[in-house]
């Protein structure tokens, strides 16, 4: 889910409209697109209409998101209603979005999971193009509730209940991945809480299945962008999702792993080498990835795909973010992120990123020799240092430290897993974990009760410089579900 937005005023209670007549031709679609075994079967759809509508609560990348309530119980009392923005370019077959078959997908492959927001069921308005995935609802998301602490006397969350949150999140991630999910969006807005002190993860319109087994059914798909770029040469990309690879623009740009912003720089480089536009300065200019490829007498090389570790420096930004209060890696844009990410644990080496030149798209000309271990382990404790500075010293722990660091490599390979995190000795140390129902309970925005303020969200460079215009035609996405 993207960030809280104000929220709108509870409608006025509506007339039950017929739940037969609406939406019976999309249902009739959707079992035509499930009996025909092109993608994996869901629960039969019924109509919207079978919900009224509260508030809204706010709007991301892909999709607006409700409060609302059955008219007919004994269904979940209150619900979170979203309602998927269809791409018109990412249709299969049958007519059917394939972005949302992924979303729908992999939130169903995780529901077994106790800190994965569970999916209730898909519901479907007068035609296929309105999706909607009704779950349960939460009353908070961390990133409200980040903002809220800090404001507080509390000056955030204690020690102890930073470590139930990152446990919970990290068990989370941990199933997804053992379940070949990687989720390509985690931030703190996406990170939903309820008033149990119970953590879920949230949002998977970026999320995809990868690895053995192979999900054939998702190798056509288009590329999706997460908030921040987009590039209309995504499509073209060596390696694109279309192709079956994967796509280097997902994740928001505050916790986008040096391994997509390297990617997204050197697509750039090869591209501005082979026009008659030149790359950016800032890119060019940029003293982190010096990009020689461009000017090499050797042709570049195939590069390489990013894993599931990039979820992990994502756990490192939040868990950062839940010791400061504030995003650890702020940029503007990819050269000013890694700027930023360079100021807090220096730049890429090969000392500290063997396979650098490998993502750099370099060939085996530029290779460097390996580097002995009291270099590697030096440079380790000087990075281990400088990232210590930049952390408050009251809340980082020697295991709080050395976890977040592991999180942080640059090196996606020697980047910690989910499930090795969760064996970490932070988890074992003084203070221990505080008990979920310890928490206390919140104003919830998504309910309507307060709105604690401004919260500070990743930069979205196509909604700037976007008029009152563009803001109405966005909201118009909201959906009456009286019809």
């Amino acid at each position: 889910m993207a960030e809280h937005a104000e929220h709108a005023e509870p409608a006025e209670p509506a007339e039950p409209a017929e739940p037969a007549e609406h939406g019976a031709d999309a249902a009739t679609q959707l079992e035509t697109v499930r009996s025909e075994g092109a993608h994996p079967t869901i629960a039969a759809s019924r109509s919207i209409y079978a919900y009224e509508r509260l508030n809204h609560i706010q709007e991301g990348t892909y999709g607006v998101v409700f409060r609302a309530r059955p008219r007919d119980p004994p269904s979940p009392s209150v619900v979170a209603v979203k309602k998927l923005k269809v791409a018109r370019n990412g249709l299969d077959a049958h007519g059917f979005p394939i972005t949302s078959l992924r979303e729908i997908q992999t939130l169903t492959l995780a529901r077994t999971h106790a800190h994965v927001v569970q999916l209730h069921e898909v519901c479907v308005g007068n035609t296929l193009d309105q999706i909607f995935l009704v779950m349960e609802f939460m009353e908070h998301d961390l990133k409200t509730l980040l903002t809220f602490k800090h404001k507080s006397r509390a000056g955030g969350f204690a020690a102890s209940e930073v470590k139930t949150l990152m446990h919970q999140l990290l068990g989370a991630v941990a199933g997804l991945h053992a379940g070949w999910i990687v989720h390509r969006d985690l931030k703190s807005s996406n990170l939903l809480m309820d008033n149990r002190g119970t953590l879920k993860v949230a949002d998977f319109g970026l999320a995809r299945r990868f690895g053995d087994p192979v999900d054939a059914w998702v190798a056509k798909s288009q590329p999706r962008s997460a908030s921040t770029e987009t590039s209309s040469a995504d499509t073209k990309k060596e390696g694109s999702e279309e192709q079956g690879g994967m796509t280097d623009l997902v994740v928001t740009l505050w916790y986008r792993a040096p391994e997509l912003l390297l990617l997204n720089h050197v697509y750039r480089a090869r591209e501005s080498s082979s026009s008659k536009h030149p790359a950016p300065k800032s890119l060019r200019a940029n003293h982190l990835f010096r990009l020689h490829s461009t000017s090499s007498p050797h042709p570049p090389q195939p590069l390489p795909q990013y894993t599931e570790k990039i979820d992990m420096w994502s756990v490192g930004c939040i868990f950062a973010e839940l010791l400061t209060g504030h995003p650890l890696f702020a940029g503007t844009d990819e050269p000013d992120q890694l700027r930023r990410i360079d100021h807090v644990l220096g730049g890429p080496t090969t000392t500290n990123w063997p396979d650098l030149t490998r993502w750099m798209g370099l060939s085996h000309h530029h290779a460097t020799a390996p580097s002995t271990e009291e270099e590697v382990e030096k440079e380790a404790q000087r990075r281990k240092a400088k990232l210590a500075a930049a952390l408050p010293r009251t809340r980082l722990t020697r295991g709080a430290l050395d976890l977040l660091f592991q999180l942080l490599q640059y090196d996606p390979a020697q980047r910690v897993s989910a499930a090795e995190a969760l064996r970490h000795a932070y988890f074992a140390e003084a203070p221990r974990m505080a008990h979920p129902d310890s928490f206390g309970s919140f104003p919830s925005v998504a309910a309507g009760e307060r709105v604690v303020g401004e919260t500070p969200s990743a930069p979205n460079v196509r909604a700037a410089g976007k008029g009152n215009g563009e803001a109405s035609k966005a909201y118009s996405m909201e959906f009456d579900f009286a019809g």
